[in-house]
Order: structure tokens, then C-alpha cells, then sequence
């Protein structure tokens, strides 16, 4: 299940698929779908799933607008 988003003091800043300033966040499958996709055309490199999900989920969020 997806994790909520956390600020500093732990409290709930963001939950995946919730709407922000009117537009939904992208869901958890949707940046593990990108992830994957950037993984398979960066040529499938080992030990950058953290990079990948960061990017996957700038990317998709610039795409809806909310960044």
C-alpha cells in the first residue's frame, strides 16, 4: 500500500492520489511504472532505484503541473 508523504515532524504532508491545488498527485504505481521505464532506458543499471523513483515522480508531477 502506498505510503503517505511525511514532513519533518512526521505529519502527513501529501498522500499518493491525492489532489493537490486541483490536480492528483501521480499514484504509487504510476511512478513505479516511470521508474521502470527510466531504469530500461538509462540500459538497466543496478543500484540507482532511489534516482529512479525521484525522477519518475519530477517528472510525472511536472507533466500534471504541480511543481
Amino acid at each position: 500500500m502506498p505510503q503517505a508523504k511525511r514532513g519533518e515532524a512526521g505529519e502527513v504532508v501529501e498522500r499518493p492520489g491525492s489532489v493537490r491545488g486541483g490536480r492528483p498527485s501521480p499514484t504509487h504505481e504510476q511512478i513505479a511504472q516511470r521508474a521502470q521505464d527510466i531504469w530500461k532506458r538509462h540500459g538497466c543499471p543496478p543500484g540507482e532505484d532511489k534516482e529512479n523513483w525521484l525522477e519518475a515522480e519530477a517528472e510525472l508531477k511536472r507533466e500534471i503541473g504541480i511543481q
